[in-house]
This record gives structure tokens, sequence and C-alpha cells, in this order.
């Protein structure tokens, strides 16, 4: 019998067949050995399936189990990693317990004024050391002075203007950078000491400003404040930050004391506020909103990403640039530092210390600027001493080893 070729159709109905070899055979017209190769090569097949197709199922759970180990691992982490941060965080209130520090009195006041005062507190860069650039000196004492100096002159605009409720807006780089050298030796002790110096000075001051007017405090971070080398705009790297370390301690400090209150940092790079019925954003600035080449433009694009969520913006205050601007709807603030190398030589600007208080009526926000470089009249506010000596003190040593040190050298021959 000559060798037919059997059609994919005709394979199909003798896999299903119940027939016999000799029967299919007569039916499609081929030999009995065609039928019986026909057969096997289909067991064969359907072996070689099953094979592929257990090969794959046992891949898949395979994976299946790698991905519920590593799940599982990742949760035995994360729970552990939780732990870790609950028992540090309960340390650490354990210490600050035992610190006293949150042993103060405030005051709960029931004023009849109809505005709000705002007290903007930007770029203090506390723990950086200025010596003698243009006239100006920094340091944590300075900082202290020029911090008392600004509580007078605020309480005093303030009782002027009716005030009944000021907020203190803290709007990032408390603590000075240390990521460049000139800056790590230009500070006066490693960046932890200082916080601790910050939160007391901090702490006097808004005390001082309770004694007159029941307080709200809210903060963001800045840029300089971050303990990562990187700069981040996810949240868990913002709050990475000595910004948000010092907002937390204030937050226990002060913490079911009447007359002050602490609102919790939700997002740490911008915050809006209802300002006696006016909604006022708190940034840093070092979005780029700062500049002035880009300033009107960055502070519209806020407002209208406010506005397609439903919120409008009336105001906005930023600092980060340190030379102050108040406009219309956005004011920037000055730093508390003044003039240093970096603005001197690389900016090539003079800065004095100021910053910025606002007068909030149900109709109006008024920016004023409160000049802050002469401070030698207050008194400082209480810290640890301490914490203000380290490599500055070698850097007081260097300058005044330099003869001639000024815009002006005199070599003497």
């Amino acid at each position: 019998m000559k060798s037919k070729t059997l059609f994919q159709s005709e394979v199909e109905a003798i896999k299903s067949s119940n027939k016999t070899d000799s029967e299919l055979a007569q039916i499609y017209n081929v030999s009995r050995r065609t039928i019986s190769r026909v057969k096997q090569s289909l067991i064969e097949g359907m072996e070689e399936n099953f094979d592929g197709s257990l090969l794959k199922l046992s891949m898949s759970l395979q994976k299946q189990r790698e991905t519920a180990n590593r799940e599982r691992k990742l949760s035995r982490e994360t729970i552990r990693i939780a732990d870790v941060i609950q028992s540090s965080h309960n340390a650490f209130v354990d210490v600050l317990k035992e610190s006293k520090i949150a042993e103060i009195k405030t005051i709960k006041h029931s004023a009849p004024g109809k505005s709000v005062g705002i007290v903007q507190l930007s770029d203090l860069h506390f723990g950086e050391r200025v010596i003698e650039v243009n006239g100006n000196e920094f340091d944590l004492e300075v900082a202290s002075k020029r911090l008392r100096k600004l509580a007078e002159k605020a309480i005093a605009e303030f009782q002027h203007k009716d005030v009944n409720h000021v907020v203190i807006a803290m709007t990032g780089d408390l603590i000075n950078s240390d990521r460049r050298f000139d800056e790590l030796v230009a500070n006066v002790n490693n960046r932890a000491k200082v916080v601790f110096s910050a939160v007391e000075i901090l702490k006097q001051f808004i005390m001082d400003i309770n004694q007159y007017f029941n307080v709200t405090i809210a903060s963001v971070c800045g840029n300089e404040s971050r303990i990562n080398k990187d700069l981040g705009w996810v949240d868990f790297m913002a709050f990475d930050s000595f910004d948000a370390v010092i907002h937390y301690f204030l937050t226990f400090i002060f913490q079911d004391k009447e007359g002050v209150t602490v609102l919790p940092m939700v997002d740490p790079l911008e915050k809006v506020i209802d300002v006696n019925g006016h909604n006022i954003c708190l940034i840093h600035g070092h979005n780029g909103i700062a500049s002035d080449s880009s300033m009107e433009n960055k502070v519209a694009r806020l407002t209208q990403k406010y506005q397609a969520q439903g919120v409008k913006i009336d105001y906005t205050i930023f600092g980060h640039i340190h030379c102050t601007r108040i406009s219309d709807l956005y004011a920037r603030s000055a730093s508390l530092v003044g003039g240093n190398a970096y603005s001197d030589k690389a900016l090539t600007f003079t800065s004095r210390a100021a910053q910025n208080i606002y007068v909030v009526t149900e109709h109006e926000i008024n920016g004023t600027r409160i000049d802050l470089q002469h401070y030698k009249d207050f008194e400082p506010y209480d810290f640890d001493r301490n914490n203000d000596v380290y490599l500055a003190g070698k850097a007081q040593s260097f300058r005044s080893g330099i003869s001639g040190a000024g815009c002006v050298t005199v070599i003497k021959c």
C-alpha cells in the first residue's frame, strides 16, 4: 500500500476514535503500521505537552513561594524596624521627661483683639559661626539675642495692631548645613548637639510670645537642615531633617499646654493654614520659588496647583534666599544670620539679619520686615554654652592670626 499523508483533521479523528487499528486503516486507506505510528506520536506529544505544562506549573509555584518568602521576610523586617523605631521613640521620650524640658507654665488668654499676627522664623541657621564679615558676626549667642529682639519688636507691633493670637510660622533651614567643607568648619558644634540649644532657645522665644498671646506653631522643612546628603522631594526623604526633629521636640514640650498649639507636620514641604479667614501657604523656597527671576511665575503656579484641588491660596510666605521681599501676594524672609562668606563672595550681595512679621485682619495681610542686625542691647536666652564652642574656636584663632583681615590686606615690609 502506498504511503499517504493524513490531514490534521484525520489525525484528530484517529486521536478521538475507539476503533481498532485495522478498522482505521481501512477507513483512511493507510496501513495499520501508519495508524500505529500516528497513535504513538500522539501519545508522545501528549507526554511532551504534559511535561512542559508541569514544568511551567512547577516554575510558577516556585516563583510564588519565593515571592511569599520575600514578603514574609520584608514583613518581619518592617515589623522589626517599626519595633526599633518605637523603642527608640519611647527611650527618647523618657530622656526628654527626665530632662524636665517640658516642665513649663504657659498661659491661655482670652484677648478681645480682632487681628492675628504671624511671626515668620526662616533660615535661622543655628550652629553657624560668622566671624567678622562686613561687620557681621553670628553664633548661638548672637542668634538668641536677635530672637529676643524679634520677640520684643513683634509683641510691641501686635499689641499696637489689636492682635489676639499669634502664629509662629517656621519655614525651614533652622539648622546650618555641614555638607560643604567650609560649612562644616564654620559650625560651632555638630548639628545633633546644636539641635538641643536651638530647641531651648526657641522654647523661650515661644514662651515670650505666649506671655501676651495665644500661640499656634506651624512648620515646614528646608533644604540646609536635611540629614541625608541628597535632596529629596518625597515625604520619606524630606522628613529626614533636623527641622522635623525640632518640630517634634516642640510638639513634645508644648503638648497639652494651655495657650500653645503645635500643628502636626503632615507634609514636610508645604503647609496651608487658615489665618483669620485667609489661606496662607508655608514653604521654604528651595523649589525655585524664592529666586527673583522666577518668583512671580512660581507663586502663580503654586496657587494654580492648589486651586485645582479646590483650595484658594491668599498669600504665600517663604525664605531660602537671605534677602527680604514683601509683595501683594507673597513674602520672602531674610535670615537670622545676616551676611556670611557665602553671601559676600559667592552671591556678591550684602545681607542683613532680619525676619518678617505679618498682621492679618479680616480684609488685609500686611507684612513688615524687622531688622535684627544690631542686637547688643538685648539679653540672650539661656542655653548650654558648651554647644557654642567647637571648630569655631579654632576658626577664631586662625582668623585672629591673619594681619589686616577685612576688605583690604595690609602687608608690612
